[in-house]
């Protein structure tokens, strides 16, 4: 009877739920999910270069462990951090919703940039969407877990949103480049 208790206890199952996502989401074969190929594109973005993949995907883990040094999540930081994140996926979309009104065939860049603009927002809204999923198991498990795996938790969600911010000034700029092609 403890067995199956154990089993089935959040401890097991949270975790279990989790990692099935990220391993769904990560698959070659995936008709619904196609994360792989989206940060593949994202990635690509960055053409190679060493410092720039080094400062979007390096700078977060500063900001993070700095701020986890400082303080935990708690349950005003996630109420604050839903409304932020609620507003970003509305402005995503928003995004793409316009750019897909953007159209250039005759202009081989303006439709890589436009590719690339694309790809990016998808990448954000993804990320904002495991921010969602993330920090709501969190937060219920929040007064239930000790100090040391409460702050673990706290840095990969604050890796998660800062990743997820700096990574808002690549989407800013392709936007601004396909705005001042279009124009």
């Amino acid at each position: 009877m403890k067995v199956l208790q154990t089993i089935i206890s959040y401890r097991v199952l949270l975790p279990i739920g989790l990692l099935l996502i990220i391993i769904y989401s990560f698959q070659r074969v995936n008709n619904f999910i196609k994360i792989r190929g989206i940060m593949k594109e994202h990635v690509k973005i960055f053409g190679g270069s060493r410092f720039q993949i080094l400062f979007f995907f390096g700078v977060p883990v500063l900001f993070a462990t700095s701020f986890v040094q400082l303080s935990d999540f708690n349950q005003d930081a996630f109420n604050t951090l839903y409304v932020v994140i609620t507003i970003l996926i509305t402005m995503f979309f928003s995004i793409l919703t316009v750019l897909a009104g953007y159209k250039n065939e005759e202009d081989e860049q303006y439709e890589i940039v436009l590719k690339e603009t694309r790809s990016s927002i998808l990448f954000e809204l993804i990320v904002s969407i495991y921010i969602t999923i993330y920090a709501f198991v969190f937060q219920v498990v929040i007064d239930v877990i000790d100090l040391v795996v409460k702050s673990i938790l706290s840095w990969i969600l604050y890796y998660m949103i800062f990743f997820l911010l700096l990574n808002m000034f690549i989407v800013i700029k392709r936007y601004k480049i396909l705005d001042e092609i279009q124009q």
